[in-house]
């Protein structure tokens, strides 16, 4: 299944802390001539060096700030779900992602495991002055090592088509 997805950031608000955060409006269609249709709104801040997006309910941290190497820290510090320890793979790299050239791009490694039974891959890209521009998310379950030999699992890539004000 595929998508388009746009994401808007929106007016100000405060948030249940008494902070002031930026909606995130996430709109979805399903081809290019669809119309967009809001699918959730998510709120984001940064609250001292962390940028934090509260996204279906749960907050996380996307960023440690300023980037640096060796920064680790755990996406879910702030919810119930399980730790995700995260680490800054580059800081400003280039990347080029189908007809766009991006000069300073951060790659946040979340997850890298290969083993008898998993293949879990995921990361996150953000390009200076834009945000988010790859989300690459893989967990499978395999057997003996065999990437192509997939039990179950799931796995999504979202990559940046375009940018700016509509």
């Amino acid at each position: 299944m595929s998508y388009f997805l746009r994401t808007i950031i929106g007016d100000t608000i405060t948030d249940n802390e008494g902070r002031i955060a930026n909606k995130f409006i996430r709109k979805k269609r399903s081809s290019l001539n669809d119309p967009w249709i809001v699918s959730d709104v998510w709120t984001a801040l940064i609250n001292q060096n962390k940028l934090e997006v509260t996204e279906e309910n749960q907050r996380k941290v996307w960023l440690c700030l300023p980037p640096k190497p060796f920064t680790d820290w755990d996406k879910n510090a702030y919810n119930l779900e399980n730790p995700v320890m995260c680490n800054y793979e580059m800081i400003h790299a280039p990347l080029t992602i189908g007809n766009l050239n991006f000069d300073s791009v951060l790659t946040v490694e979340q997850e890298d495991v290969l083993n008898l039974v998993s293949f879990r891959r995921k990361y996150e890209q953000y390009a200076n002055h834009v945000g988010l521009v790859n989300r690459y998310y893989k967990d499978l379950n395999i057997l003996n090592f065999d990437t192509l030999n997939i039990q179950s699992g799931s796995e999504f890539n979202y990559k940046c088509l375009g940018f700016g004000i509509e």
